[in-house]
């Protein structure tokens, strides 16, 4: 939830949601998900002037990096390499 920027008691915006959702997504991706996606599941409740906010989620697998093999580097030392690695991970 606190990735989204839609709230209870704010008004359903179409645009919002959607960004929700990529926002969701986003978290999968980072998460080891490549496969992920993420799709708004809005509900009408009661007489209709009220939604419900849902998302079906499908995960897909999840990948997942034991160790990285550092081989061909001719110009750059394996230091270097393994400090730009783990600085992005």
């Amino acid at each position: 939830r606190r990735a989204m920027t839609s709230a209870p008691g704010q008004p359903y915006f179409e645009p919002q949601t959607s960004g929700d959702a990529d926002s969701i997504a986003l978290l999968y991706l980072n998460r080891g998900y490549p496969e992920v996606s993420v799709e708004p599941a809005p509900k009408a409740i009661g007489d209709g002037s009220k939604v419900e906010l849902g998302f079906v989620i499908h995960e897909g697998p999840q990948i997942l990096i034991d160790h990285v093999l550092i081989v061909g580097n001719q110009r750059t030392s394996r230091e270097t390499i393994l400090r730009e690695v783990q600085r992005h991970h």
